[in-house]
């Protein structure tokens, strides 16, 4: 049976705009496999030692961040924070950041003991097996960050967008905000909202 030219054009068309409306909806996943990726790249270089105090961090900071949010909400009227929303989600992003950095400036002093000792008080063969262990279990760590790293993105770009769909104006928007919209957009159709709705903060 032998199509008519147009009749082939049109199906064409509908196959490429439904492979465009397929990679669209595949953007989030290829972001987070280039995340991962790219963390992992850094744990080679950084060591298991280092990438996993990062991890440790991260995973306690998400698990502390909100719960701990209270000790740092009263301060901010202080420095001139008054509204509340911006109270939900700063304090937790406070508490966060400050336990990450207490876990990478640890994983710093033991990753340089840990260096040191390999240096000057193994042979080489030890030193050499040390190194290679280090870095490809900072791969397999340096994997695990980047999830924990989209999740945490996928966990602000939601909230955000959350809240800006509520307003948005599709005409008068901005560039900036129609991604986020449209982040948060494919987050919950890619059903992560479940995923990060824990670790997202809520105004008292």
């Amino acid at each position: 049976m032998t199509l008519r030219p147009a009749f082939r054009g049109l199906i064409f068309l509908r196959a490429f705009q439904n492979r465009s409306f397929y990679v669209r909806k595949m953007i989030l996943w290829i972001c987070a496999l280039c995340l991962m990726a790219t963390i992992g790249l850094i744990g080679y270089y950084q060591g298991a030692i280092r990438v996993g105090f990062s991890l440790m961090g991260l995973l306690l900071a998400a698990w502390l961040c909100v719960r701990l949010s209270g000790v740092v909400k009263p301060l901010l009227p202080v420095v001139g924070v008054v509204h509340p929303v911006l109270i939900a989600f700063i304090a937790p992003a406070i508490v966060y950041v400050l336990i990450v950095v207490i876990f990478k400036s640890a994983a710093v002093a033991v990753h340089k003991k840990a260096d040191t000792h390999y240096k000057y008080n193994a042979g080489d063969t030890e030193r050499q097996l040390w190194l290679r262990l280090n870095e490809r279990l900072g791969v397999c760590l340096g994997l695990a960050n980047g999830a924990v790293y989209f999740l945490l993105v996928a966990t602000v770009a939601y909230v955000l967008g959350y809240a800006t769909i509520q307003v948005s104006t599709s005409d008068k928007d901005s560039t900036a905000l129609k991604i986020l919209n449209r982040t948060a957009q494919e987050i919950q159709s890619a059903r992560l909202d479940k995923a990060v709705a824990p670790f997202a903060p809520a105004a008292e």
